[in-house]
């Protein structure tokens, strides 16, 4: 039932002749499957995994993309991290950190630079580098205003919502209604 108030929202939110730019990347980027296919290894704290098992555990997965280098990604980051309690709707969801850069270590002291006092001990969500900018590469179908917004897809790689749940109440309601089905 869930599922078919979210599809009538979003017809809804849709059904307008005239969408913003903004909204038109939306609709063209819902349901589109997203390549995370290329990495093998999932970090999370000083802990590894095979991404097999990290994808096989949880349903759904919020795209955080960032970039080494990029000042607004450390707050973003950090951000997310300190947010994680309010977003732990269920076993099987979490944030994957999309890492473009050469090495977690080379990140981690941007981010104390950003926040001295940040602490990596408490950080509850996963991170992977991409060192060979694979991860826009092979979705470069997906617009990337999109990508740098926050995806969240499901077991099948289809996107299902764009936007932070961090950003709004709003955004928060539609992502739990869409977690929780």
């Amino acid at each position: 039932m869930k599922k078919y108030f979210i599809c009538i929202y979003v017809i809804m939110m849709f059904s307008c002749t005239h969408l913003s730019p903004q909204q038109e990347i939306i609709k063209n980027t819902l349901n589109k499957n997203i390549d995370i296919g290329m990495f093998s290894i999932v970090r999370q704290q000083r802990e590894e995994q095979s991404f097999k098992k990290f994808r096989d555990k949880y349903k759904y997965l919020s795209i955080v993309y960032l970039e080494d280098g990029c000042t607004p990604c450390y707050p973003k980051y950090i951000k997310w991290q300190k947010n994680a309690d309010s977003l732990c709707v269920c076993d099987n969801y979490t944030v994957l950190f999309i890492i473009e850069g050469n090495s977690y270590e080379n990140f981690s002291r941007k981010i104390l630079i950003s926040e001295p006092k940040y602490d990596f001990a408490n950080e509850k969500f996963f991170v992977v580098l991409d060192n060979n900018h694979s991860f826009l590469d092979k979705n470069s179908d997906i617009n990337r205003w999109a990508i740098e917004r926050t995806l969240l897809i499901d077991g099948d790689n289809k996107i299902k919502l764009v936007g932070s749940p961090l950003s709004s109440p709003k955004m928060k309601e539609l992502f739990y209604s869409i977690c929780t089905q």
